[in-house]
């Protein structure tokens, strides 16, 4: 019976009775009908019956308690508890308001029930044990990061149509459906267990992290023409195509099985890592914005950097490369070509006051002269110099010390007892270095320093003007590779 028609009765009633008094039921009603039920609520003991977990427990008591009861008036929308060691979320349902909720790393957190915080608008659980996570009863939510838990295997967002960034990455799962999520921008399923996945739907998606899905064979990306990042490395792809992603500006595709990559029409693209493929030619005359290009481990036989002006990184190692012209590339500091057929090595004169590493070792390079190239200082371990008379060494030495002893690798011909002055180049500094020279063990002759700690990693050395003749070429030994992989 309607409010409205119980309250005409009343009134109907009180033609035979007291008219007051019926009327006053009537206004009572009407007051309770309006009145919000949260003034009606009681308070809420924080004891064990409610929050059986004491983590979750000393956290609800220490933020929102007085004297051991959560007050009903209370009103919480955010809650973040990360790594408290809560197992248990029992007596989230007296958070009814609740929009966001943080209790990342609680590794022993298994389960938690969404549907008594239908307000929720955000979630992160990243580095718990969740193994499901069903959010149908939450239709606000626009950010989940449920990410690195490695034991979920199940996830229902059909109902969340306002979710704009889901991260589900490092789990279990063997299907996604985000068919429903027309609003997502970030997406990120790395290391999971994918065969497929549908992206038709989100056409405004803007980041995408696929890496790692061993399964995952292929990847339509026809829709997503807002893409501006794309990680789909270490998968098992043969092709990836990318020509309908004219935004795009950072391209990971490395490890792979790609025989072929079509950049041309990516005029935005700044960063590209598709190193470890099986690439025999590489367009990039399209890419005048490209900074960092990481492309070794492939079977390139040329490599056109002409128009790539911008360009301050290049790997290029273990390819089959006989000649790099970088001439153009006047922003470069970090090169390493080393595991290729080099004969010709053209850098600009600008790369000598500019550039940090280098690594050109494993070539077939008649010589390089390094005299001017002040700033190396970084990932240099030991160089090799074949074939130089002595008394006719003057040549650049890249050395790692503890600050104490230097080991310098030599080749046959060098005679170590000939080097007779060092000097320490610190971006540019120069000073004098004095020391003494051990004897030769296994190829490496100790220089042990007399003036102090010498903490960089690169001097020089000479015991005349003359520079020697190279034969083969200097080999520069690197500490590890140019850029992080």
């Amino acid at each position: 019976m309607g409010l409205f028609k119980y309250i005409q009765q009343l009134l109907r009633y009180s033609r035979k009775s007291k008219r007051l008094l019926v009327l006053s039921y009537a206004f009572l009603a009407i007051v309770l009908l309006f009145t919000p039920a949260h003034l009606f609520a009681q308070d809420i003991e924080i004891n064990e019956t409610n929050f059986p977990d004491p983590a979750f427990r000393s956290y609800v008591n220490s933020s929102f308690g007085k004297n051991g009861v959560l007050p009903a008036s209370t009103t919480v929308s955010s809650i973040s508890m990360d790594g408290l060691g809560i197992k248990d979320l029992t007596g989230l349902k007296f958070f009814p308001e609740l929009t966001s909720l943080s209790c990342q790393n609680n590794p022993d957190l298994t389960s938690i029930d969404l549907s008594v915080v239908p307000k929720l608008q955000t979630l992160k659980i990243a580095k718990c044990g969740v193994i499901s996570l069903d959010f149908t009863n939450n239709p606000d939510m626009t950010y989940i990061n449920c990410a690195e838990m490695k034991t979920l295997t199940h996830i229902d967002v059909s109902k969340c149509s306002m979710l704009q960034s889901l991260y589900v990455g490092n789990n279990l799962l063997q299907s996604l459906d985000v068919t429903h999520n027309p609003q997502l921008i970030d997406l990120s399923i790395y290391k999971n267990k994918l065969t497929t996945i549908d992206l038709s739907k989100n056409t405004v998606l803007q980041k995408l992290w696929a890496f790692n899905n061993p399964l995952l064979t292929s990847l339509d990306l026809s829709n997503n023409t807002k893409l501006v990042y794309l990680s789909v490395n270490s998968n098992n792809m043969p092709k990836i195509d990318v020509s309908m992603l004219p935004q795009l500006q950072d391209l990971l595709c490395f490890g792979n099985k790609l025989t072929e990559l079509d950049v041309t029409k990516n005029q935005y693209l700044i960063n590209l890592s598709c190193y470890t493929n099986s690439l025999t030619q590489l367009d990039l005359t399209n890419n005048a914005k490209l900074q960092t290009l990481l492309c070794f481990n492939n079977k390139l036989t040329e490599l056109d950097l002409s128009k790539n002006t911008a360009l301050t990184g290049l790997s290029c190692y273990s390819n089959k490369l006989t000649v790099l012209d970088l001439t153009n590339n006047t922003a470069l500091t970090h090169l390493d070509c080393h595991g290729n057929q080099l004969t010709s090595l053209s850098l600009h004169p600008k790369s000598s006051t500019q550039m940090v590493f280098l690594s050109v070792y494993d070539n077939t390079l008649a010589s390089i002269d390094l005299s001017n190239f002040t700033q190396l200082i970084e990932n240099y371990k030991s160089s090799t110099f074949a074939g130089a008379s002595a008394g006719k060494q003057h040549r650049r030495m890249m050395l790692y010390t503890d600050g104490t002893d230097a080991y310098l690798r030599v080749g046959s011909g060098i005679d170590a007892s000939k080097i007779s002055d060092a000097k320490l180049n610190v971006s540019g500094n120069i000073t004098d270095i004095t020391f003494s020279v051990g004897q030769e063990s296994d190829g490496l002759v100790p220089l042990k320093f007399t003036n102090g700690s010498v903490r960089k990693r690169l001097f020089n050395w000479a015991s005349t003007s003359a520079k020697a003749t190279l034969s083969p070429s200097p080999t520069i030994m690197t500490r590890g590779p140019a850029f992080p992989t």
